[in-house]
């Protein structure tokens, strides 16, 4: 029996909803496949994301920890001075990791988690993206926080590629042992948006179509590519004949 059909949920404004601004232009979601370990399910929404009504916000920090521009400078102006406060404590924070203050004057967010992602050097620089997006998931463990908001992390004066970020932060967020329950991906703008959907769509897709072949080839009769004569004898020596040269 083949495995159900992917279905693809966009999270629409229902008293079970209970993210804010889901119901967006291009929101979705992820579910896992047949086999897998289950994952977070994973949200498309264009905002700004000191807005969203999740435990915890990510933001794209610097290694030193004293706020910069983008994404960071907005989380930092909302939380108030005793964010920065906070950080001076934890600093410095090596790329590819994160660490986790609590929000301030957020509410209702409880936690900022402060994530560095690498300066774009080249292609090898997916793996610190990735990790940036897991340490971030293993802060939000730590604490117990089960909905996550990200922004693109490393795409602004950082300079990585805008869809190559998208590829990479959707597969490790999909990847991701993790007890959150929904991420997430909160773009300013429109075009990040669509980057990150497509490269939502795009995954989903090719595990549905690698989960589809599976189920095909386990499904697939027997092949009989013996040598006929080697078939001609199985058979009558399972009808308790001779059969001449044999």
């Amino acid at each position: 029996m083949s495995d159900p059909p992917l279905t693809v949920t966009t999270m629409t404004d229902t008293p079970d909803n209970r993210l804010h601004g889901i119901a967006q232009e291009h929101a979705g979601a992820a579910l896992p496949q047949s086999g897998e370990a289950p994952g977070p399910r994973i949200s498309v929404v264009r905002g700004d994301i000191t807005a969203q009504q999740v435990e915890a916000i990510v933001t794209a920090a610097n290694e030193p920890l004293r706020g910069g521009g983008g994404v960071d400078a907005a989380v930092h102006a909302a939380a108030g001075p005793e964010l920065l406060r906070a950080c001076r404590a934890l600093a410095p924070c090596p790329t590819g990791s994160a660490v986790i203050t609590p929000a301030f004057q957020l509410a209702p967010v409880r936690w900022v988690i402060h994530a560095v992602g690498p300066i774009y050097r080249g292609p090898e620089d997916a793996d610190l993206l990735a990790s940036a997006y897991r340490s971030s998931l293993a802060r939000a463990d730590e604490v117990g926080a089960t909905s996550i908001a990200f922004p693109a992390i490393s795409t602004g004066v950082y300079g990585y590629p805008a869809e190559q970020a998208a590829e990479v932060s959707v597969a490790a967020l999909r990847a991701a042992s993790t007890q959150v329950e929904h991420v997430l991906l909160v773009a300013f703008a429109a075009p990040m948006a669509a980057l990150w959907q497509h490269a939502l769509d795009k995954q989903m897709l090719g595990d549905q179509e690698r989960s589809s072949r599976g189920s095909a080839r386990g499904s697939r009769p027997r092949s009989f590519e013996a040598n006929p004569s080697t078939l001609i004898g199985d058979i009558a020596s399972t009808c308790g004949r001779s059969v001449p040269g044999s």
